[in-house]
């Protein structure tokens, strides 16, 4: 889990996820496979913190703080 917790830190303390959009895509199914809503947006990395909890063997527990990102700038007019 060393190797997941360097590559976190080291992205955080860069500060390169708060200066580029990245794409934030959440799809929410139901058992029968119909989906019940999808999430696909632009957003900028407010915050990350992360921990490993015990009794839960390889896996990295995170929270994000998410900013919703418009782009902006003219409109071309024909």
């Amino acid at each position: 889990m060393t190797k997941a917790r360097d590559y976190l830190t080291s992205l955080v303390s860069s500060e390169k996820l708060s200066i580029k959009p990245i794409r934030f895509i959440v799809n929410r199914y139901k058992d029968d496979g119909t989906l019940t809503f999808d999430t696909n947006c632009l957003v900028l990395i407010d915050s990350i913190s992360f921990e490993d909890k015990a009794g839960e063997v390889g896996d990295l527990n995170y929270d994000m703080k998410l900013i919703e990102y418009k782009e902006f700038g003219g409109k071309k007019i024909k």
